[in-house]
């Protein structure tokens, strides 16, 4: 955070100088108001077109959680319709079988759909069958990774379900509560913690204790 700014506004500024004169910007979102005007109000200097992906003719919805798996699923439906009058910016994709929990994962989904419609655009042919086959090979390691249960064995937690999870700030500890309580919403909870001096404790702590534990048990 020190590399890109001591605040929001700052590390925003920052990032926004990524976009360039005249090429489509996705955003992904949803921002804080303040956040989204520094990104657009960039985007318009450059004269570049901003294309949201958490606008009016965007849906998501995940339908089912599969756990029955060692790597646990979601599935989703997604529905994207950029403009009306042009099929290469409409997209209907049901039942996704997205690797990647939780539903900010679905609005990231839904972003790299939205920057494959502008690709599009661009004169790159991406079919709707390349967009499915692309979010539901995706995983990335340390993102609500499940260990697999020879791996729990190793670490002597016979039987456990083991988490990894990168998440260190107050707004991924909020993710990766909301992840935990859609996947877990009854089961005993054992959490070890380890990050840099540098980030905030308390707020990290309070959002991922408040995520997952229930009012009464708070009281």
């Amino acid at each position: 955070m020190n590399a890109l700014g001591d605040s929001l506004e700052n590390i925003a500024i920052a990032k926004s100088g990524i976009i360039k004169q005249r090429c489509p910007v996705v955003l992904g979102g949803p921002f804080e108001p303040r956040i989204e005007y520094i990104l657009r109000n960039r985007a318009a200097l450059m004269n570049a077109p901003v294309i949201s992906s958490f606008g009016p003719g965007i849906h998501g919805t995940i339908t089912k959680l599969d756990s029955t798996e060692s790597q646990p699923c979601q599935y989703a439906d997604i529905l994207i319709k950029l403009d009306e009058n042009d099929p290469n910016t409409i997209i209907e994709l049901f039942g996704v079988r997205l690797r990647m929990l939780g539903y900010h994962q679905l609005q990231n989904a839904i972003t790299a759909i939205c920057t494959a419609i502008c690709l599009r655009g661009q004169g790159w042919r991406i079919s709707d069958d390349s967009i499915r086959a692309g979010l539901e090979g995706t995983y990335v390691l340390g993102r609500c990774q499940f260990l697999t249960p020879a791996q729990a064995k190793m670490l002597g937690v016979d039987g456990a379900t083991i988490i990894l999870d990168g998440a260190h700030t107050e707004a991924s500890a909020k993710a990766l509560a909301s992840t935990i309580r859609m996947a877990f919403p009854d089961k005993p909870l054992a959490f070890v913690v380890a990050m840099a001096n540098d980030k905030n404790h308390s707020a990290f702590a309070h959002q991922l204790l408040s995520g997952v534990i229930k009012q009464e048990e708070l009281d």
